[in-house]
């Protein structure tokens, strides 16, 4: 009876420090764990990073389920044609890009191109506290990777791209 009781409360202990040992590591990934932005487009995105990509900013959201990763940037075009064409990125169909799921009638609709933005736009701000915004017209190119998928948006006018990765 007395070695059961001992096997239980060593069985508690190991429990709980497995749980300590858990979170403590959520929060320093959360807090010391995080890369500089240019690393992660190395990581991202590609290496070396392309000459006139600069203003690279990074927000990240990290779940028990799912990691969403954010870097808005400037690029030439040029480069960012290069690097479409080596990361196997294609224009994304837009008609599966906005197609969506109404509710109120049970049937597959197509959501509007500013709707999806937005939505996007809201996405990322909510999650990742990285300020975007998709005014002017964005160009959508897309890559699946296994679980996860990337996005590109790029508006031509300003050089502005805005690269998405995320995982469920």
């Amino acid at each position: 009876m007395k070695k059961r009781l001992i096997v239980w409360a060593y069985l508690v202990i190991a429990i709980i420090l497995g749980i300590v040992a858990f979170f403590g590591f959520i929060t320093y990934q959360t807090f010391f764990g995080r890369t500089d932005p240019r690393t992660s487009f190395e990581t991202l995105v590609t290496k070396p990073i392309p000459d006139s990509v600069h203003s690279l900013e990074e927000g990240s959201f990290f779940a028990m389920d799912s990691v969403l990763r954010v870097l808005r940037f400037q690029i030439s075009p040029a480069d960012l044609r290069e690097l479409l064409e080596k990361q196997h990125f294609t224009p994304a169909d837009e008609r599966e890009e906005f197609a969506g799921f109404d509710q109120k009638s049970a049937d597959q609709v197509q959501t509007p191109k500013d709707e999806y933005f937005k939505r996007w736009q809201r996405t990322i701000e909510s999650s990742t506290k990285l300020r975007v915004s998709f005014s002017g017209n964005w160009q959508i190119y897309a890559l699946k990777e296994g679980r996860g998928q990337k996005r590109i948006f790029f508006e031509p006018n300003n050089n502005r791209v805005i690269f998405v990765a995320y995982a469920n």
